[in-house]
């Protein structure tokens, strides 16, 4: 796997940002940009990493989920303006955003259909569990399809923990060639 750094100019005020638009192709296929879209290059530091912030067990799942909120708490962003997606990024991208809409939509509409017959019925019946659980369910699944959907997974982008770069993961090396004469 590759990795390549994108400088950042650090502004005195508000958060860093760069400017992409001058970019002409897709970071992943290298194919012509399609759409461009805005989005916040995300770091994060990985478990441990903070000295202020013990590492928990991983049998104690209440204790991890403390580590994630004092790990998010801790998370430097980059602003990145006019990012170039191609045609089959962008294509991608809203299928896994109709996707997890679909998901969640019905998970949605089984929760409501149970407290709808619940009501109706009058009294407790057992078989309304199933579709319960089931919208239940729906409803946590739906965080799969939006994850494969993010811009920062189909971008490959992250920032470096002092937010002087942006870093791009696997990137096409038309990418890299029009980044480095864009550089210049």
């Amino acid at each position: 796997m590759t990795e390549l750094k994108v400088p950042v100019a650090v502004p005195a005020e508000g958060p860093p940002r760069l400017d992409a638009t001058q970019l002409p192709v897709c970071s992943r296929h290298g194919a012509p940009a399609a759409r461009r879209v805005d989005l916040a290059a995300k770091w994060l530091p990985a478990p441990g990493e903070l000295p202020d912030l013990p590492a928990s067990p991983r049998w104690m799942p209440l204790a991890r989920m403390g580590d994630l909120a004092g790990r998010m708490g801790a998370a430097t962003y980059v602003q990145l303006a006019g990012w170039p997606l191609c045609a089959d990024c962008a294509r991608t991208r809203r299928r896994w955003s109709a996707l997890t809409r679909a998901v969640l939509g019905l998970g949605v509409v089984l929760l409501l259909a149970v407290v709808v017959l619940r009501l109706a019925l009058g009294e407790p019946v057992g078989w309304l569990m199933a579709p319960l659980l089931g919208g239940a369910a729906l409803v946590l699944l739906s965080v799969l399809p939006f994850s494969r959907g993010s811009l920062a997974t189909l971008t490959g982008t992250t920032c470096t923990r002092d937010t002087s770069a942006v870093l791009v993961q696997d990137p096409h090396p038309a990418f890299v060639a029009a980044l480095q004469g864009d550089l210049r």
